[in-house]
């Protein structure tokens, strides 16, 4: 009779860790594209292949050479994102663990090349990082040729109150405001015009401090960019 109990006991256990695995592996899992610039979101099916305008799929992404990010969400919590821009794999990512607490965030360059990111333990703590939130830099040349518009490009996802500061010389560093510009969207840009003139060498050296909200402390980043006239992300 005892080992019968037993048994019983041992059944209702294992039923019972059956049952929560299983509600596990049943959360509703859904993933959504939203194109840059646009505050909605598409339904995304990877494995879909038709023609509806309302579904997106990666072959789609890759195909019409879509911008924006396929957010991946559990109920009402995002768990995962990844970002295209022009059909390629370009900007954030990021990634959690189970109970719904950040485990990466990185800004890609490229499907293969990380210019930023910073993980995380299941515990808050920081594991690893690299590179600064100032991510990306866009520089072109105006029509009449004797100027130079530069774009940059920050990541601020996983920060809060970022100060941003700059200088021309490394001494002397002025505050700056950020801005939202649809077609950087969702990163924060400032601009910054030049004469090409005064290219040869330039550089702007950039401080940002800010409170990182994931270990709730104040970090200080530092980096130079390089004024010359390329359109592309800087790589580190």
């Amino acid at each position: 009779m005892e080992n019968c109990k037993k048994m019983l006991f041992l059944l209702s256990i294992f039923f019972q860790l059956s049952c929560q695995s299983n509600n596990k592996a049943t959360l509703p899992i859904k993933e959504f594209f939203i194109p840059q610039g646009y505050g909605g979101m598409i339904l995304f099916e990877a494995s879909y292949k038709g023609n509806s305008e309302n579904i997106i799929s990666f072959n789609t992404i890759i195909e019409k050479k879509l911008s924006g990010q396929v957010v991946t969400m559990s109920r009402d919590a995002i768990i995962g994102i990844i970002s295209f821009r022009n059909g390629a794999v370009w900007g954030e990512e990021l990634s959690t663990y189970a109970d719904g607490s950040l485990k990466k965030y990185a800004f890609r360059n490229s499907a293969r090349n990380v210019a930023f990111y910073r993980k995380y333990d299941s515990l808050h703590h920081l594991i690893g990082e690299h590179g600064t939130p100032c991510v990306g830099h866009f520089a072109r040349e105006y029509s009449n040729g004797d100027s130079l518009r530069s774009d940059i490009l920050f990541a601020d996802r996983v920060f809060e109150d970022m100060q941003i500061e700059l200088s021309t010389d490394g001494i002397s560093y002025k505050r700056i405001d950020t801005y939202n510009d649809d077609e950087y969207a969702p990163y924060k840009v400032y601009r910054y015009k030049s004469s090409l003139g005064d290219r040869r060498n330039a550089k702007l050296y950039i401080r940002m401090s800010c409170i990182d909200s994931n270990i709730k402390k104040r970090v200080i980043f530092n980096e130079i960019v390089p004024l010359i006239a390329v359109d592309t992300v800087r790589k580190k």
